[in-house]
């Protein structure tokens, strides 16, 4: 439906923005599991058979996909080449990766509350990884700002204050339910989660337009 735009680039990310902050967690598996091989069935049985169903995927391959499949919840988290091609952009950059590693035990559960607040997917709160690197005072190109890189005009029409004295985009619970009523607006007009992601980042108009053009398709 769509060319490969920022929207697309967003669609691919939110997949593997799950496995860019387990990727320690690969790590530390694999540290364990050599030190206690002994304690461990033998590499070729740790996936059911119903797993390893394109003979091309590696082992490294079927990690992430089976860690992205045991966390999917109502966010559909499709594993393909072009989100491993992602994965690996995000795992090349180690230091940027162990900073927003630490980062989530502090700023997730504020994420967490605001969504559930607003009776959507927790999911969602990933977004803040693609969008800021969970950075509150990140500032784009384009203008956008803090954690959920509200642009100015939309920040205004959910009730966030930017004056010469505040900016409420860089407060991560106001931001964040500002987020939440935003998503849930979007969802509601076009009934896609991962549409829903696209908009969050280009604007329901643009999404919509698309759906249009497509002939009505509300797919990727």
């Amino acid at each position: 439906m769509m060319r490969t735009t920022i929207a697309s680039i967003l669609l691919t990310t939110i997949f593997l923005m799950h496995s860019s902050l387990i990727f320690a967690g690969i790590l530390q598996d694999s540290v364990r599991n050599q030190k206690t091989a002994h304690l461990h069935k033998p590499i070729d049985t740790l996936f059911a058979p119903s797993k390893i169903s394109d003979p091309i995927l590696t082992y490294q391959n079927l990690v992430y996909k089976n860690r992205l499949e045991s966390i999917q919840k109502d966010v559909s988290l499709s594993y393909n080449e072009h989100v491993q091609k992602y994965i690996d952009i995000y795992t090349g950059r180690k230091e940027q990766i162990g900073k927003m590693l630490g980062l989530p035990e502090y700023y997730f559960p504020l994420f967490e509350r605001a969504l559930k607040a607003a009776g959507i997917p927790e999911e969602l709160k990933f977004l803040t990884v693609v969008e800021s690197a969970l950075n509150p005072q990140a500032v784009s190109r384009s203008g956008a700002v803090g954690p959920w890189q509200f642009m100015y005009e939309t920040a205004k029409g959910y009730g966030l204050i930017m004056d010469s004295y505040t900016d409420e985009r860089k407060d991560p619970v106001k931001a964040s339910h500002a987020a939440a009523k935003y998503l849930v607006d979007a969802y509601a007009q076009i009934g896609d989660w991962l549409l829903t992601i696209a908009a969050f980042n280009c604007g329901t108009g643009a999404v919509t337009r698309a759906i249009t053009k497509s002939g009505g398709v509300a797919d990727f």
